[in-house]
């Protein structure tokens, strides 16, 4: 075949498509039931069954609707097993995933005008790269615990999420109004753009409060008043500082894959150790049997049916539709085929002969699906689209 797509190659494809009763039986699957649904792995759904024998204390399913913020829910649900191995009062407290949520967007919006303020020459064309590269739907278990380093926790009662917040609306949004300000700071020295920063923060501030709402600075927790940040300081201490990132791909492989999130806004550097995968195992195991949970993040689109609830590389057979050339996990990281799309907890095992055989995993889209948010995740998910997880570094000696 040449460089030019023929008729004679069109004529061609057709035929051996006419040819293969297989290929039409699938198109009319497909155009019935969707690609998901055609090729669900129905003998893996069969022999998996919901069974744990190493579980953390169950509380409320986070629902994150859609705010798309995942690692902020999943690094709530880990916060709140850190806070119950002290009491078991912190069962029923509920934190604010919108408190985290404006903050991100504050900080990022906050790096952004940085950048314009230190570029000497300013472009649209720069503008756009910067405000695309920061302004996003993005973060890991190390924004948070910064955040609240910062700007501390409040109650789910005293900032509570939109119904009928949508992320995506939000995000674009931002995106226009930061880029049609950027006018203002073309030609001006690096000391006037110092000045006009205030006024463009100001607005972002009044737009996010609009949004999200406006942040409370006092809120009212043992039946005394007290601020985000000394809540922080009386109940959480340094607890996180603690908790570090583990990946079974090496350091320099995570750095260059589109699923590292460097620390944008942070003032510390995430600290990350690669160990090997049955290392990686058994510190999680450790920290759940410690009964605090383990958050990590993975390839979710196409590993899991939102409605059997089962987290596997090969729950839709999509080799009955397509072949796919092997790659080796690294190449896969590399090339964006196993990337960061999703963040969660993992809550629980199922341990037999010292080996764990599948996982508890809690998500964060509400109470749905055949075991109601929870969900089963398999060793070959583990071992195949897991990405890093959050351990305390005792688990590690």
């Amino acid at each position: 075949m040449g460089r030019d797509i023929k008729i004679s190659d069109v004529l061609s494809f057709r035929m051996e498509y006419l040819e293969h009763p297989t290929y039409q039986h699938n198109e009319k699957e497909i155009q019935q039931k969707g690609i998901a649904k055609t090729f669900l792995n129905e003998d893996l759904i069969e022999k998996t069954t919901y069974f744990f024998n190493v579980e953390i204390p169950e509380v409320k399913i986070y629902d994150q609707r859609n705010s798309q913020q995942c690692f902020i829910y999943s690094f709530l649900r880990m916060v709140k097993s850190i806070l119950m191995k002290y009491s078991s009062d912190f069962q029923s407290v509920n934190f604010s995933a919108s408190y985290l949520d404006f903050y991100d967007k504050l900080e990022k919006i906050n790096l952004v005008y940085n950048r314009l303020i230190d570029e000497e020459h300013l472009t649209f064309y720069f503008v756009n790269q910067v405000v695309n590269r920061y302004i996003g739907l993005y973060g890991n278990f190390h924004y948070c615990k910064e955040l609240v380093d910062k700007y501390g926790l409040v109650l789910e009662s005293d900032m509570k999420d939109s119904p009928n917040y949508q992320a995506g609306d939000m995000i674009e949004l931002l995106k226009t109004k930061i880029k049609a300000d950027s006018k203002l700071f073309f030609g001006k020295s690096k000391e006037e753009k110092i000045v006009l920063k205030k006024r463009v923060m100001q607005d972002a501030y009044h737009f996010l409060s609009q949004v999200y709402g406006n942040p409370p600075t006092h809120f009212y927790f043992d039946r005394k008043e007290i601020t985000p940040q000394k809540w922080k300081e009386r109940y959480l201490q340094d607890e996180l500082d603690h908790y570090i990132t583990l990946t079974p791909y090496s350091i320099h492989t995570l750095q260059s894959s589109f699923s590292f999130l460097p620390s944008i806004y942070s003032k510390k550097e995430e600290v990350m150790k690669q160990v090997s995968m049955e290392k990686m195992k058994q510190v999680v195991l450790h920290q759940l049997q410690d009964d605090i949970a383990v958050w990590f993040s993975c390839k979710e689109s196409t590993t899991l049916d939102y409605d059997v609830n089962i987290l596997d590389p090969n729950i839709f057979d999509y080799s009955k539709l397509l072949q796919i050339m092997p790659l080796s996990k690294q190449e896969q990281l590399l090339g964006d085929i196993i990337q960061y799309d999703h963040a969660m907890c993992i809550t629980g095992a199922w341990v037999k002969n010292d080996e764990v055989k599948q996982w508890k995993v809690d998500n964060s889209f509400g109470i749905h699906g055949r075991y109601q948010g929870h969900l089963i995740m398999t060793n070959d998910f583990f071992e195949q689209d897991l990405i890093t997880v959050i351990v305390h570094e005792k688990y590690l000696q």
